[in-house]
């Protein structure tokens, strides 16, 4: 059985008999049901988002954080994985977020965690199977 990624288009090709096919698919929806995507609001008091995502990414195994950096300073981080390594791994940038020692009254230093979770880290692919 061979599987064969098609980054520009989406797609995921599997090939080899009928059998190994629907395997190989049955395996990929697994896994597509296991993937998570969220997000976590790291406010404009947070130092070094970028250097905490690449230590969050390195002590993870299967997980994939983009920062989108926000007007007025702050950025949204985007985990993308397997479900529960993006939720420990949200778990840390929270802590990180809510810990900052800048904290002061104002409403900008306080963290905004945004929870968004879907599926759309992984619904972009699709399979096709031929024997």
């Amino acid at each position: 059985c061979s599987v064969v990624v098609d980054r520009s288009s989406s797609r995921v090709r599997v090939a080899g008999t009928a059998q190994q096919a629907e395997r190989a698919q049955a395996w990929l929806w697994r896994m597509h049901e296991d993937c998570d995507t969220m997000q976590v609001w790291l406010g404009p008091h947070v130092k070094s988002p970028d250097l905490l995502v690449t230590e969050a990414e390195a002590n993870s195994l299967e997980v994939h954080v983009e920062l989108q950096r926000q007007r007025g300073g702050g950025c949204v981080a985007r985990v993308q994985g397997i479900t529960w390594e993006v939720q420990r791994v949200v778990g840390v940038l929270r802590a990180a977020a809510s810990s900052s020692p800048a904290r002061t009254g104002s409403t900008a230093a306080t963290p905004n965690p945004l929870e968004l979770s879907d599926k759309s880290g992984c619904s972009s692919k699709s399979t096709s199977s031929s024997g």
